[in-house]
């Protein structure tokens, strides 16, 4: 029987590429129509003959999974490769989603023969049902295939998009590249790009190549076969249009549980996109995953590389306010049990379980436990647990939505504490650790309009070092900053917790006193400038006996309403204690006079 005989079946290279400058990732066999078994089979020959003509990086071969479960596939597979002379590490067996629940148990062990042969695995149609995902999880494959039914229209779907992120911080959890199917127009395209989709396959991607005829006799259905058949010599006889071809999807997930895995986790993606507060991220992904995962109370533990504690972070539930005072090693409990194996855990009595301990003020029962370390790349960020009450009352189904759900939050997590952190070095002086004039300028007058608000009083003391210029002369300019770190702690010793320690620049500082009428002020700034004479000279700075800083004091409201008020009115006062000998504190006068500061000749 000849393959011409199969009236209606052609084949084609999709080509696989890199969104942003259409670069070829690869190419995927793709056929229109199937007559059963017999046409998988004969494809996969096609494809690796013709991959051998135009060698791309990476060929995907999809197959059914009926198809891979027949004895000796796997290896009749490597053989056809090594026929063709086709390296392994060059084909990605894209495979569809289990059509009996008998194939779906030998996934597993198809897809490590699969990896020891030296083959690659992708999957088909990321996202489409909470199996599918779960399916995913669980062979962490090369690729991550979307399918059209979710990239289709994705402009103009918030829902979809939400989702399409949440699959991406997915794939870098399990180290696997995001491929979109159906990119068949430029809002399709543009929008993949936006979300960090780098690669992709459709209309607007590259108009598929044909494969060529084949012609063979075809005596049984098995893998055997392939090897009697012969394939003629790569010419292709122009382009196939997309619509011509059919690409198979596997079949949605019909329970509403199931329906609601991608939905909840959408949802979160969405929520969390612009979201940099820690709080409301938690806050977030409890409320998504309660959707999916029935729970009774559910706690999350930041862990703390620097003091080896967890300590809780977030808590629902009748026991939330004790479990928020809680705090305890991260070597000990269940918590430390499961951090340090660093896999998702279901126990199903956790009572009973060596490394159980329990939390002061709260009661015995018998309890079920999902505990899910929650990791970014090389990150340990902490602890999700979920509790219900009672023995065995989770699910491995509940373990691997609430381990998805603990993917999303590291993520999410991960990346507030990185915003954070640029937050706080884009305020912070690189030198001292202080604050710095960028801190003061935004923080300054929120800080005012709070005061103004309450009724209540607040105070800028402007300190500036005395001669400083000598230190530098005569020590270098690293003495010169070994003494400004020594002079901001002294700043941070005398400030109390919520005012605001400043780096001006240069030898210039402020003290930002939160609630500190003038008075409160004055006594502030003579202990400082005090603390300032003690402040240890490095040894090379000769002939410098002490330090010492001239104070100037400003207050709201009486000595101005705007941060740039008082600044300019400490400012004067400085000045003026400078003119009058250094070393000393001045309160700003009532009405201050601007003294251009370009014009003084005082240090």
């Amino acid at each position: 029987m000849e393959l011409s005989d199969f009236d209606g079946v052609r084949a084609a290279l999709h080509p696989v590429a890199r969104l942003l400058d259409g670069s070829v990732l690869g190419y995927q066999a793709i056929r229109e129509g199937s007559v059963g078994a017999e046409l998988d089979l004969i494809f996969v020959r096609a494809a690796l003959t013709c991959s051998v003509a135009i060698r791309p990086p990476i060929l995907f071969l999809n197959l059914p999974v009926s198809a891979l479960v027949e004895r000796g596939a796997v290896q009749s597979l490597q053989e056809l490769a090594a026929d063709e002379d086709a390296p392994t590490h060059r084909i990605a067996i894209e495979i569809s989603e289990p059509g009996s629940a008998a194939d779906a148990a030998g996934l597993g062990t198809i897809v490590a023969d699969l990896r020891s042969c030296g083959f690659r695995v992708a999957t088909h149609d990321g996202g489409a049902s909470q199996a599918g995902m779960l399916g995913i999880a669980e062979l962490r494959p090369d690729f991550i295939k979307l399918g059209p039914r979710l990239t289709s229209e994705l402009h103009a779907s918030h829902p979809r998009r939400a989702l399409v992120v949440s699959l991406l911080s997915f794939a870098t959890h399990l180290n696997a590249q995001i491929v979109a199917e159906g990119v068949d127009t430029h809002d399709d395209l543009a929008t993949l790009l936006d979300l960090g989709i780098q690669f992709g396959q459709g209309a607007h991607v590259g108009e598929p190549l044909a494969m060529p005829s084949l012609q063979g006799d075809l005596v049984a259905v098995d893998f055997g076969l392939l090897s009697s058949l012969t394939v003629d010599s790569f010419t292709p006889d122009g382009p196939v249009h997309p619509n011509q071809l059919v690409t198979r999807h596997p079949p949605a997930a019909s329970t509403v549980k199931q329906a609601s895995l991608p939905h909840a986790l959408s949802s979160a993606a969405l929520a969390l996109q612009a979201e940099h507060d820690p709080q409301r991220i938690l806050a977030v992904i409890a409320e998504q995953l309660s959707l999916v995962v029935p729970v009774d109370d559910l706690s999350i533990y930041e862990a703390g590389p620097d003091t080896e504690q967890f300590v809780a972070a977030f808590a629902t539930g009748p026991q939330a306010e004790q479990i928020m005072a809680d705090s305890f090693s991260m070597s000990v409990g269940l918590n430390g049990w499961a951090f340090a194996l660093g896999t998702p855990q279901n126990l199903g009595n956790a009572g009973a379980h060596p490394a159980a301990t329990t939390i002061p003020n709260t009661p015995f029962e018998h309890e079920s436990l999902l505990l899910i370390p929650l990791v970014a790349g090389d990150h340990k960020l902490g602890m999700l647990n979920c509790r219900r009450m009672g023995l065995n009352r989770f699910t491995d189904e509940d373990l691997e939505a609430a381990s998805l759900f603990g993917h999303t939050a590291a993520a999410a997590w991960h990346n507030a504490q990185l915003y954070e952190e640029l937050a706080r070095r884009a305020m912070t002086d690189g030198l001292t650790g202080l604050f710095n004039s960028r801190w003061l300028r935004e923080a300054g007058e929120r800080e005012i309009a709070d005061c103004r608000r309450r009724g209540a009083p607040l105070s800028i003391v402007l300190v500036d070092l005395d001669h400083f210029k000598r230190i530098n002369d005569t020590g270098g300019h690293a003495a010169g900053d070994e003494v400004l770190q020594r002079v901001a702690d002294e700043l941070r010793r005398t400030s109390r917790a919520g005012d605001g320690a400043v780096r001006l620049g240069g030898e210039e500082f402020v003290l930002v006193l939160r609630d500190a009428d003038a008075a409160g002020a004055v006594r502030v700034a003579t202990d400082l400038r005090a603390a300032m004479t003690k402040v240890p000279i490095p040894p090379a700075c000769l002939g410098i006996e002490r330090i010492t800083a001239s104070v100037g004091i400003a207050s709201f409201p009486e000595h101005g309403s705007t941060l740039a008020d008082l600044v300019r009115a400490a400012d004067v006062a400085m000045y003026g204690a400078k003119r009058e000998g250094r070393d000393r504190v001045k309160l700003a006068l009532d009405e201050p006079v601007t003294v251009p500061r370009s014009g003084s000749a005082v240090a």
